[in-house]
């Protein structure tokens, strides 16, 4: 009995320090992949080069990713995948509309302004990649944040907030598309400071909600 208990000590202290050894080298494939994206750029780096600082042989890049477009989406799958859902746990129920709104794309601004560069080059490679693996392995798909949008939008309506002339889906589906032109529309400033471009979207958000109807009924 007791050699049983030892040799399942064993496995598991065995797989234990597999487990640590493998997300180790993760990590420093991460930090070197930063590193020299942000130094020598998305588009000079070599696979070869981040195992060479992470000081790993070059076949062990494979064990952790595709491609260098994955060690890309790899930089950003904790944050993205983050915000994709905790805003929605977070919010104030009592909060204006727009201040929801927010609080839902605010993080993003916090997160690519860290590397403005490096956020370009991600948001050049996503902005068509919706099934490719490295997509789906790494990133949230963005229906997650439509969805979610969908459902403050249907609370909005419910409680008198915003109109109901149209449905929560087609409405969260265009306050989305506002957040996504808004955020790159920021990202093409030199130096991008967050709070300018929140502040962007706030107008573009509002613009959305308020609308550019005279209030004389239709417009034709």
């Amino acid at each position: 009995m007791d050699g049983r208990v030892d040799r399942t000590v064993g496995e598991q202290a065995t797989t234990g320090r597999r487990a640590r050894n493998k997300r180790d080298k993760l990590d420093r494939i991460r930090s070197a992949a930063l590193q020299l994206f942000s130094e020598r750029g998305y588009d000079d780096t070599t696979l070869r080069q981040i195992a060479s600082l992470a000081g790993v042989g070059f076949g062990t890049i494979f064990a952790y990713a595709h491609d260098k477009r994955d060690l890309l989406f790899l930089l950003f799958t904790d944050d993205i995948s983050r915000l994709s859902t905790e805003p929605f746990r977070t919010l104030d129920p009592a909060q204006p509309f727009i201040e929801q709104l927010l609080h839902v794309f605010q993080g993003n601004y916090e997160v690519f302004g860290r590397d403005p560069a490096l956020a370009r080059v991600l948001l050049r490679e996503i902005t068509f990649d919706m099934f490719s693996p490295s997509r789906r392995n790494h990133l949230p798909d963005r229906s997650l944040i439509i969805a979610g949008l969908g459902r403050l939008v249907a609370a909005a309506q419910a409680q008198g907030r915003i109109g109901t002339r149209w449905p929560p889906d087609l409405v969260a589906l265009t306050l989305y598309s506002t957040y996504s032109g808004a955020v790159r529309a920021w990202l093409r400033s030199a130096q991008p400071v967050a709070a300018e471009g929140i502040a962007l979207l706030r107008s573009m958000l509002l613009l959305q909600i308020v609308g550019l109807d005279p209030g004389e009924g239709e417009v034709g």
